[in-house]
């Protein structure tokens, strides 16, 4: 549906970004889709300006891509918020035990699981609402108890009663789990088949839950003037302060004279 493009047709995959949105359990979340290749990257990272979470996507038949490190460098240094999907666990070549393995890594042990793949591929069990279980790779116990560490280490009252109790009531996590997103202190990973509708709204659980919103996300700032004369100021987003946006995407419609710009509003949403 999104790839309706003459060229991406054409070639059969994505060559230009689309702009979709989905209702899932919560308010609209505002999505921007872009290719991986590395002539086309060029949009992806003019993106980065409009958005407050990069979606990392690797596959675990073909792993982690020259491209893919470049991308989530990007949005690291850009200091955005990071999730990282493993998608085609029904890859007849996947190897979902050294993609995960290759993705820590590369990218830092702030990458944790927040679901195991199970049974063969034919679906994923929680981490975090489970301490026990089975899966295809990895310990679902050690995962769990891992995955609350990492949360409560970027809340001291989160942290205190997690040492003293060994555990963390779950509707107190809510927060500090889009705050640790928030800060790349964690990433979240997830597994998916596509094809197999396998793990597809544990993904949309996790987008809603755990993508840290713009009142949370990275802040953009205001420049006016140049050199030592500049100023910065923090832009808040608040529904009843001032229209502010950013241009991140000029498109022409062959069928049209008119350009059309697509603007990301950081003031509001």
């Amino acid at each position: 549906m999104l790839d309706y493009d003459d060229e991406s047709k054409e070639r059969r995959q994505t060559v230009d970004s689309s702009l979709f949105y989905f209702e899932h359990e919560g308010p609209p979340a505002q999505f921007h889709r872009y290719p991986g290749m590395p002539d086309y990257c060029g949009p992806a990272i003019a993106a980065i300006a409009a958005v407050e979470t990069a979606a990392i996507v690797i596959s675990a038949a073909s792993g982690i891509g020259v491209n893919t490190r470049r991308m989530y460098n990007v949005a690291k240094n850009y200091g955005l918020a990071r999730m990282i999907i493993v998608t085609r666990l029904d890859a007849e070549n996947a190897n979902v035990a050294d993609v995960f393995s290759s993705i820590q890594e590369t990218f830092g042990l702030e990458c944790h699981p927040i679901n195991l793949p199970a049974d063969g591929g034919k679906g994923v069990i929680d981490c975090l609402a489970n301490d026990s279980g089975s899966a295809d790779l990895l310990d679902v116990g050690e995962c769990h108890t891992a995955l609350i560490d990492r949360i409560v280490e970027t809340d001291d009252t989160l942290m205190e009663q997690f040492m003293e109790t060994g555990s963390v009531p779950p509707e107190k996590l809510g927060p500090a789990i889009g705050n640790a997103v928030a800060m790349g202190h964690l990433v979240p990973v997830l597994f998916v088949s596509a094809k197999h509708d396998v793990g597809v709204k544990e993904l949309l659980d996790a987008i809603i839950r755990y993508a840290p919103s713009p009142l949370v996300g990275k802040k953009r700032t205001l420049v006016v003037g140049e050199g030592e004369t500049a100023t910065e100021t923090v832009i808040e987003p608040d529904l009843e302060g001032d229209f502010v946006a950013q241009v991140f995407k000029i498109t022409s419609d062959p069928k049209s004279n008119i350009s059309t710009r697509s603007r990301a509003c950081t003031a509001a949403r």
